[in-house]
């Protein structure tokens, strides 16, 4: 284990997580974190098979320092995470993705291209780039073949960047709230290595099955909610509750946007202030019954959490926040370099889905974009069941879902595809600008119903910087390439 690693991680998780599924119902619980230090955050991940508690099974899976749950990682912007990869599973390839961060592919970085295999150790270095939001993000194994398998059965984790409450001073030291939304399929007292989305499955928070979570009358509390399932939605509502939305995929939005119900795509993130009803009681935090079109799948609702609302209220609950919140670049108006149409479909084999009329091949490239451009993708949904577009090394602004103009407060790096209908494909125009120059390289996108992935629904994208290809091919520099492509600060010492 090398130096500054968590050496006790393993243990007080397993401790944890023991003590989480005793009492009946569980009290709720954060999962446990480590912090950055003199700005590293440095751990070993070890990917074992190991007896976890599910609702009150015992089940052997494939999971990290022998827990469901892994730790709560908590950096700061221009901070490094440094992971000791170890597999000792017995067939399953793991690597690492951290979703939703903007940092590097490259060699170490946020590489999906490469494989840990049974066995091997490989150590990840991951920069947490200065223009990365304060807020939630995850991470999770992404090797084509076995991303179902890795997520299913537990490799995967969440991710804090900076203080997501800095610039509303009035909530300060409120109740923070992480919950992990994680389920499992079990077969014959193991995981499901390859779950599929449809059917009936134990939905955990926090690996805690239907926890009590507490709060007083008025009382105002942080959310943090992340979807870390494989293939499944959550459709969470709380009868007499608002959820008011401060930031969704680890970015702030440009203002509250109260909502009454939270529908989570696979990989998700929504972190939303919660005030205590008025009236002391239970009520019920549930997931809705979920269909995802008439091609797709379906499965059932399930209670996730009791809130307990007290019967003494705060004595001065802390308003809701008015300002503070960024100001963000509406894309809508900029110009546009470039407009792709990109196709997702299923096929007549229900196990091959497809992009642009093809499954994924890794050495190929489908796309190439050059650095800094803005570029309009209207993403089409030819099927008869939802898919969830994902990149990775960015996010996007939703311009309008089947024609219909989406507001804007803010972006985000998944989005739910319609399905198609007699009268056409179902479609999301979204945008995106290919910056900073940390994302240079080759990386992916794809169906974050991770079973859609692995079965094909997915093609690899390149990132290209003009200045670096051409002194890398040693021709004379181009005065107007120079003086419309900044280079970054540190570019001469690459």
């Amino acid at each position: 284990m090398g130096r500054g690693r968590s050496s006790v991680a393993g243990a007080a998780l397993g401790v944890w997580l023991a003590s989480s599924v005793l009492a009946k119902p569980p009290v709720f619980q954060n999962p446990p974190s480590i912090a950055s230090q003199n700005g590293v955050l440095a751990l070993t991940l070890a990917a074992t098979p190991a007896e976890v508690k599910i609702r009150n099974r015992t089940v052997v899976s494939n999971v990290y320092n022998g827990a469901f749950v892994p730790p709560v990682l908590r950096v700061k912007q221009g901070e490094t995470i440094q992971i000791r990869h170890e597999n000792n599973t017995a067939s399953l390839q793991i690597n690492l993705h951290t979703h939703g961060l903007v940092t590097s592919p490259l060699a170490n970085g946020d590489n999906v291209l490469l494989t840990v295999t049974p066995g091997a150790t490989f150590d990840n270095s991951i920069y947490v780039a200065p223009e990365n939001s304060s807020g939630m993000y995850w991470w999770h194994t992404h090797v084509h073949g076995f991303v179902n398998s890795g997520i299913a059965n537990g490799l995967a984790g969440a991710i804090l960047v900076g203080d997501v409450l800095e610039g509303f001073p009035g909530l300060a030291g409120i109740t923070e709230n992480v919950m992990i939304l994680k389920d499992m399929k079990i077969r014959k007292g193991a995981a499901d290595l390859d779950p599929d989305p449809a059917g009936k499955t134990i939905r955990t928070i926090n690996g805690q099955y239907q926890p009590v979570i507490s709060i007083a009358p008025g009382e105002l509390q942080l959310w943090r909610i992340a979807n870390q399932s494989a293939n499944i939605f959550y459709d969470l509502k709380l009868k007499g509750v608002t959820f008011n939305v401060l930031a969704i995929d680890g970015n702030l939005r440009n203002q509250l946007v109260p909502i009454d119900e939270l529908i989570l795509p696979p990989g998700r993130r929504y972190e939303v202030l919660v005030r205590g009803p008025r009236k002391p009681g239970s009520y019920k935090l549930r997931t809705a019954k979920f269909n995802t079109g008439p091609d797709g799948d379906a499965y059932p609702g399930q209670t996730l959490a009791t809130l307990r609302v007290s019967k003494t209220p705060v004595a001065a609950p802390i308003p809701l926040p008015a300002t503070g919140f960024p100001t963000l670049d509406d894309l809508s108006g900029d110009p546009v370099d470039v407009q792709r149409t990109v196709v997702f479909a299923d096929t007549p084999d229900p196990n091959l889905f497809i992009i642009d009329g093809k499954p994924y091949n890794p050495g190929v490239v489908a796309t190439t974009v050059q650095l800094g451009d803005l570029e309009e993708w209207r993403i089409q949904n030819t099927s008869g069941e939802f898919h969830v577009f994902h990149i990775h090394q960015g996010d996007f602004q939703v311009v309008s879902i089947n024609g219909v103009p989406q507001p804007f407060t803010g972006f985000q790096d998944v989005v739910n595809l319609p399905y198609a209908t007699k009268a056409g494909p179902g479609e999301v125009v979204m945008r995106i600008r290919f910056d900073p120059p940390i994302i240079v390289g080759e990386y992916v996108y794809h169906c974050h119903i991770v079973q859609h992935e692995d079965q094909g629904m997915m093609a690899n994208i390149v990132v290209e910087d003009a200045i670096a290809r051409r002194m890398r091919s040693q021709e004379p520099p181009d005065p107007i390439a120079e003086a419309t492509t900044p280079a970054p600060a540190d570019y001469w010492c690459r």
